[in-house]
């Protein structure tokens, strides 16, 4: 047998098992079935609130679309549902209760009527809780004055980054309650027919960030303007 015949076999023999190499691997991949891609959950958000959570997806066009499942907690908690596809582009939201004070990481998937399932998204939100409450304060002032009998001039310290306004509440000369919302812009703002001597009382709204679920509020707190 001839060199170039040798090679000939030897060429025919490795393209014989590449092939049957090749077609391993495809049958690997078919032998379940045709594979069902589901849209996943579009352009996911979520916000974090007071021990919850609220997600929002899209829907875009997929009709196969039936239900979904969200999980968090290294996928040990979960809740699932039902979904119902418009011809539109539809909004699901989603608010979840309860949760842990802390950095949470949820996944969303979503399945056909035959369990077939879409690729994750996976999106991380902070909720909060009694720690971060406790932690707020009341916004302070550096200074007042009185201007007349019955007038007073509050000037306010520099707000914090995440205070939203402040209410104060007092019982006027008249026998009446006022209350007064001070923007957190206000360096300055003044009670008319107030009592020289009588506390005023104050609350302040804070944002944990500007997408946040919840506003927090501080607790009640009493100040002397003598």
């Amino acid at each position: 047998m001839n060199n170039n015949l040798i090679i000939f076999f030897f060429s025919a023999a490795i393209w014989l098992t590449g092939c049957e190499s090749m077609e391993d691997t495809y049958w690997d991949f078919v032998k379940d079935g045709e594979t069902i891609y589901v849209s996943k959950a579009d352009s996911l958000q979520v916000r974090g609130g007071y021990n919850r959570a609220e997600l929002t997806w899209l829907l875009i066009a997929d009709p196969k679309v039936h239900q979904y499942a969200v999980y968090w907690n290294n996928k040990r908690d979960s809740i699932s549902g039902i979904l119902e596809k418009s011809i539109y582009v539809d909004t699901v939201q989603l608010t979840i209760e309860n949760l842990e004070e802390k950095t949470h990481e949820f996944e969303v998937i979503i399945f056909d009527k035959y369990r077939n399932s879409s690729v994750p998204s996976r999106l991380i939100s902070e909720v909060y809780g009694d720690r971060y409450q406790r932690s707020l304060l009341n916004r302070s002032y550096s200074s007042y004055s009185v201007v007349d009998e019955n007038q007073v001039i509050l000037n306010w310290s520099p707000a914090e980054e995440e205070l939203v306004y402040s209410i104060v509440t007092y019982e006027s000369i008249r026998d009446s309650m006022i209350t007064k919302v001070i923007n957190r812009e206000s360096s300055e703002d003044v009670l008319s027919d107030y009592p020289i001597g009588q506390s005023f009382e104050m609350v302040s709204a804070f944002l944990p960030d500007t997408t946040a679920l919840d506003t927090f509020f501080t607790e009640p707190e009493k100040f002397l303007i003598e």
